[in-house]
């Protein structure tokens, strides 16, 4: 290591009882053990049932690019709508006329900048 001098060794931290040294060895021995354990059981696990399908490689490349054409397609149409916003509030707020979005029940939720009425609305 480039900057082990910088760092103070491990047991220092315990006062050197090798109690406590030998339990934080052994308790990363079995974490070690354990991360490289589980996924390679799984692999196993899955390898033997039957009744679970996994996906091959090429199956995995068709989903990808089904995902990937689906998420441009909401792209286009998120800048489609992005678009059209745009144009409806260059409309709605240069116009001088009042002109206001409402509710079903009536309630005015907008009015436009130029309207005399904007002062009023919520």
């Amino acid at each position: 290591m480039i900057l082990a001098e910088f760092f103070i060794p491990h047991g220092h931290c315990y006062l050197w009882k090798p109690e406590l040294v030998g339990l934080h060895l052994v308790s990363d021995g079995l974490i070690t053990v354990a991360y490289y354990s589980i996924p390679l059981l799984l692999i196993i696990f899955l390898r033997q049932r039957q009744d679970i399908p996994l996906p091959s490689p090429a199956q995995l490349a068709q989903i990808n690019q089904q995902l990937t054409q689906e998420i441009q397609q909401r792209q286009q149409t998120e800048a489609i709508l992005r678009d059209r916003e745009q144009r409806f509030r260059a409309i709605f707020n240069q116009t001088f006329q009042f002109m206001g979005l409402l509710t079903p029940e009536g309630k005015l939720l907008e009015a436009n900048q130029r309207s005399p009425l904007q002062p009023f609305v919520k």
